[in-house]
């Protein structure tokens, strides 16, 4: 049997209809709390009546069911396979036509920059993801990275406790946050690109490098690198770097980066097949 249409509405005060609108547009139906500071904020003429202690739970019970029939409706003719993920922006039935457009999209977004700004962005998107797979981070009050040009690369870590990300007044205590602050040289994208690498070994995060010398298969470069000392510090270190085509050694002087030899290549040996293995496959060939 099919079932009447309902308004929702019909049946509420005046009263009723615009606090149940207020709390659906704040979105705060599950938060007693914040819903009576919406009330308060509504102009006193349009609440004449309206008493939180009697008449607030069948307000926020009204915007709940509002947002339920709004819903049904948004999905009344759509396949439950169709329907959008409501979370990153991908579809469960356009997987290969949204990554399309996502990276449309992201083109888009670099062809737009202005030309001054092309290169700042260049940089950040070099320095970030190496920092991020080198220096710890993570706190949970939140992470920042800052990346800026300077006259002498370096890398510095500052940590506070973020008493705004209380846990809604549950916890008695802070959050601490880390912001890293990266200062790279203005030639810091040519000399990684140069090097092939902004990392080293996964542990070092390369801030600046200069060539010492350089011959035929190999260059040994002085190098400015930063690494994650205790807890959350940056360490910054000058090391020497060998560069044997794409191998690279690490060494603290540059004695030892002169006189070090080439690393070991982990080259497979191919070892003669046992007696039986050799019969086994002329068996097989001539099978």
């Amino acid at each position: 049997m099919k079932q009447a249409k309902k308004n929702l509405l019909g049946t509420a005060t005046p009263q009723m209809r615009v606090v149940a609108l207020a709390i659906r547009k704040a979105q705060c139906s599950g938060r007693k709390t914040r819903c009576r500071e919406v009330v308060r904020d509504l102009p006193a003429e349009s609440t004449v009546g309206f008493v939180n202690a009697r008449h607030l739970d069948e307000a926020i019970a009204l915007a709940d069911s509002m947002d339920d029939r709004r819903d049904s409706k948004k999905n009344r003719h759509i396949n439950w396979r169709a329907r959008a993920f409501y979370g990153p922006n991908w579809n469960m039935m356009e997987g290969a036509a949204g990554k399309l457009r996502h990276e449309r999209v992201l083109l888009a977004e670099q062809l737009n920059f202005p030309i001054r700004d092309r290169l700042t962005y260049r940089r950040e998107q070099l320095a970030l993801p190496a920092a991020r797979w080198v220096m710890k981070h993570g706190a949970p009050g939140g992470t920042h990275f800052v990346v800026r040009i300077a006259e002498v690369a370096s890398y510095e870590v500052r940590t506070e406790k973020n008493w705004v990300r209380v846990n809604r007044g549950k916890d008695h205590w802070a959050s601490l946050s880390d912001t890293h602050f990266i200062d790279l040289l203005p030639t810091w994208t040519a000399t990684v690109r140069r090097l092939g690498m902004a990392t080293v070994a996964d542990r070092w995060f390369i801030l600046d490098a200069t060539m010492f010398v350089e011959t035929p298969g190999r260059s040994v470069w002085e190098a400015r690198v930063t690494r994650t000392g205790r807890g959350y510090q940056a360490v910054v270190e000058r090391v020497w770097l060998s560069f044997y085509g794409k191998a690279v050694t690490v060494h603290t002087s540059l004695h030892a980066a002169l006189n070090a030899k080439p690393p070991v290549l982990q080259v497979e040996i191919e070892r003669p097949l046992p007696d039986e293995d050799d019969a086994a496959l002329s068996a097989l060939a001539f099978a």
